[in-house]
């Protein structure tokens, strides 16, 4: 009560003196905010305005007349801050502002008239010319921040969630003394989310329409067109939340959707009727953005660490630099730290939200889509139930087998891959492609078989390599499986004719496709050929699996045309011919020799050779896994012959 006498005796005693202008000058008009605890007074007439300003609890305060086409503090600015019996005398500056965040006007146009101050209140009087004021009319939107004052910098504190700020706008009319709550038709902020919420349903709506709806087969060169449209999609709405808005407004969208592309269950992936991994290249491309406006946005904060809210945005900036790095250059030699330190977005996200506290909001959405997905790939690894039904590791082909039971009544679909987490090897899981889903389990036949075959690498301490030295030894395992992820993007269905291309282990998922053919011949009217083509340099890989490839391919062959060629690059290599006396000595294989087969030739594939003897160029799906040079090859010509493609490389 006595603060709002004392208010209330200020506020007349002021108009009282201010009253002396000309019969132009405005009644006074009295704001009272913040709780009552920033009180405005203004008036104004053709070349002055003049006011008071009574703030509590030692913090500062400011308003400004400003633009009511958008941003909410987009204009001119006072803020007065009493000192409240420190060293600093009270002021009163002048402030250029946009959506809270000001900086010090160039010109001093402001005059400080005195001030009344003690231990829990100022109370400053202050004039200023109306010309410095663009917005001023009868009827204006007055905006007003109630802060605490930085004494390092001598402007308000930015507004934040935490430090007992309050802010907002009023809708004055001098004339009539009427306020009511600030609004304007779309502010900046509400503009620009409306604009990206049109170009992102728009773009989500095209994307259905084409994938889901007119079944189009993309080649690798639209593929490309397609992921760089969608990287300048992307960043066109970056760049009119910046426009519109500010460079951290635009930090804060991009932290909002960066984990969607990461979502296996929900997200874009599902929408579009795509394979997750289809969709994750959106995920470095938005960590790079982040790391671009995130950058940006602190340098212009630099002057401004001694504020905490500003320090947890720096903190927040380190940690994604530290995330940032390892993803960049260090990913595939050293996977295990590429994902430890993703851990740091965790960091990334809460001082990102201490910095700016509606950062919390924005959040929901994609971190909501998130958890659920996490809760889905949780219950796909309890549900399959599974266990280890042969561990087992081929010398001669160089090749673990890995069979797991798994409590699935359908078989997944072909070209599939899951994660496997092995505890005792590491506490990340690792993709691999589901050879085989057919087989049923003898020990229980409402369960299936999958069976992965992994090609360790070279050194011993990488996952595959210590899975290989665990199949030697026939160590027991503890295996927990998430999964089945990846959808062909060629339907086998739709095609007339199915041509496989594999390199080394590559050929996983072609076992995989040739199998689904096998099972499923009557069910796919259109297909006519099939053509089976795998380049390797190892004989012993190909005797390793020709049993299994000849098997599946004599069920096809009651179907369809059935046409393999096996071909040998180990020709091209340099031959190593040991010293006299060091003989190497003869392996022997237990798989049946290669001699004399006549789908076997020595070299690399003639590709244009090979798809010429497709005589039907309409409906042929081409499907490719294997080393990069492989892909590229083969995709090119099977390009030029028109054929729609699926290829696999095995990376995230």
């Amino acid at each position: 009560m006595i603060w709002f006498l004392t208010n209330t005796i200020v506020i007349v005693l002021a108009s009282v003196v201010c009253c002396h202008a000309a019969p132009t000058t405005t009644p006074p008009i009295v704001l009272s905010v913040a709780s009552g605890n920033l009180t405005i007074q203004l008036s104004y007439n053709s070349t002055t305005l003049w006011g008071m300003m009574a703030i509590a609890d030692g913090y500062s305060g400011t308003f400004g007349v400003v633009s009511s086409q958008g941003g909410m503090m987009e204009g001119s600015m006072i803020s007065c801050y009493g000192g409240n019996g420190g060293s600093i005398n009270p002021t009163c500056i002048d402030l250029d502002g946009q959506d809270f965040f000001v900086t010090l006007a160039p010109n001093r146009s402001t005059t400080f008239l005195s001030a009344l101050i003690n231990g829990s209140f100022a109370m400053l009087n202050f004039s200023a010319p109306t010309s410095r004021f663009p917005f001023l009319a009868e009827t204006s939107l007055i905006s007003y921040c109630y802060s605490p004052y930085n004494a390092s910098t001598g402007l308000p504190v930015q507004h934040s969630s935490n430090d007992g700020t309050d802010h907002g706008s009023l809708s004055v009319n001098f004339m009539s003394g009427a306020v009511t709550t600030g609004s304007t038709s779309l502010s900046s902020r509400d503009m620009a989310y409306i604009i990206v919420g049109v170009i992102l349903g728009a773009a989500i709506l095209v994307a259905v329409v084409v994938a889901r709806v007119s079944g189009v087969h993309l080649t690798p060169k639209s593929t490309l067109i397609l992921q760089v449209s969608t990287t300048l999609l992307l960043w066109a709405m970056v760049g009119v939340v910046t426009a519109l808005v500010t460079i951290g407004e635009a930090t804060c969208f991009v932290l909002a959707i960066i984990l969607i592309p990461t979502t296996k269950h929900v997200g874009l992936g599902v929408l579009v009727g795509s394979s997750y991994e289809r969709m994750l290249f959106l995920h470095p491309v938005l960590g790079v953005t982040v790391l671009v406006t995130m950058t940006i946005h602190m340098i212009s904060m630099f002057s401004s660490l001694d504020d905490p809210s500003t320090l947890c945005g720096f903190i927040s900036w380190i940690c994604l630099i530290c995330l940032s790095l390892p993803a960049m250059f260090l990913r595939r030699k050293s996977y295990n730290l590429f994902r430890f330190t993703h851990c740091l977005f965790i960091l990334v996200l809460v001082f990102g939200v201490l910095h700016h506290g509606e950062l919390l909001v924005m959040l929901i959405p994609g971190f909501a889509l998130w958890v659920v997905d996490l809760l889905l790939r949780l219950y796909s690894a309890i549900s399959a139930k599974t266990h280890v039904v042969e561990l087992a590791y081929d010398e001669q082909a160089d090749i673990v087998t890995l069979k797991l039971s798994v409590d699935w009544a359908m078989a997944p679909e072909p070209g599939s891959y899951a994660f496997i987490l092995i505890p005792s090897l590491s506490p990340i899981s690792h993709p691999f492609t589901i050879a085989l889903a057919e087989d049923v389990d003898t020990n229980d036949i409402s369960r299936r078989v999958l069976t992965f075959l992994v090609k360790p690498v070279v050194d011993a301490n990488t996952f595959t390599g210590k899975l290989a030295e665990l199949a030697k030894a026939s160590t027991p395992l503890t295996i927990t499986m998430f999964g089945p992820y990846g959808k062909l993007q060629v339907p086998v269905a739709d095609c007339r004719h199915v041509v496989l291309v594999s390199g080394g282990i590559g050929v996983t998922p072609m076992v995989s496709i040739l199998e689904h053919i096998a099972t499923n011949a009557a069910n796919l009217p259109l297909l006519q050929t099939l053509t089976f083509i795998w380049v390797t340099r190892d004989q012993a890989v190909i005797s390793f699996l020709k049993e299994t490839i000849d098997s599946l391919a004599s069920v096809c062959a009651e179907k369809v045309r059935v046409t393999i060629h096996f071909f040998d690059t180990s020709a091209s290599r340099l031959l190593v011919i040991p010293q006299r006396g060091n003989e190497l000595p003869e392996m022997p294989s237990p798989h049946e020799p290669l001699a004399g087969d006549p789908r076997l030739t020595s070299g690399r594939p003639n590709f244009q050779k090979i798809f010429g003897t497709v005589h039907e160029k309409k409906s042929v799906g081409c499907y490719i896994c294997g080393p990069q040079s492989l892909i590229d090859s083969a995709a090119k010509e099977a390009s030029l012959h028109g054929f729609w493609i699926h290829s696999e490389t095995f990376e995230f």
